[in-house]
């Protein structure tokens, strides 16, 4: 787990308070900060986010058995607001995956219940442009060992969106 930084500015400390948000949704296992593109020699891409914590780490972000679902940001385009008391916007994707007999009991496709409690999250902040794509978690990418875990009962999806915040954070 990468422990929640309230330090970080503009973009990452938006990207933080929804961290601490989403927290409050159980059958995550990882909740990861943005996520940059490793490109490996192979021409392989995947998403890797930076822990600092006693060193640089590097981590790649892409589906794993071991753990029920985890979630990560990406970040899009900025408006900086010129005036320090004006707002910014931040034009983000959250991206989920997920195993779905970790994450429910339930005999049928919770992927519907999963996205309306992220967007429970989200509705909590000044968001707008709300998109949800369930075919394209992983657009971008092109990591082989990821294919396999995202046909069902593997549970996967983006959601697009952008968020309002305040010059002074």
């Amino acid at each position: 787990m990468i422990p929640i930084n309230y330090n970080k500015k503009l973009c990452d400390n938006v990207i933080e308070k929804i961290r601490d948000k989403l927290q409050s949704i159980t059958y995550l296992s990882e909740i990861y900060p943005a996520v940059s593109i490793e490109k490996r020699a192979d021409g392989t891409t995947m998403p890797v986010v930076y822990a600092q914590a006693g060193g640089v780490k590097l981590y790649a972000v892409v589906p794993d058995s071991t753990i029920a679902s985890f979630v990560f940001f990406e970040k899009g385009t900025y408006k900086i607001d010129t005036d320090e008391s004006g707002i910014n916007s931040y034009n983000l994707s959250l991206t989920f995956w997920g195993q779905a007999e970790k994450i429910s009991t339930a005999e049928f496709d919770v992927t519907d219940q999963i996205i309306n409690d992220i967007l429970g999250v989200l509705r909590k902040f000044n968001v707008e442009n709300i998109e949800v794509a369930t075919n394209a978690a992983f657009d971008g990418y092109n990591f082989d060992s990821g294919k396999k875990y995202l046909m069902y009962p593997n549970i996967s999806f983006k959601i697009n969106f952008t968020i309002f915040a305040s010059n002074c954070i």
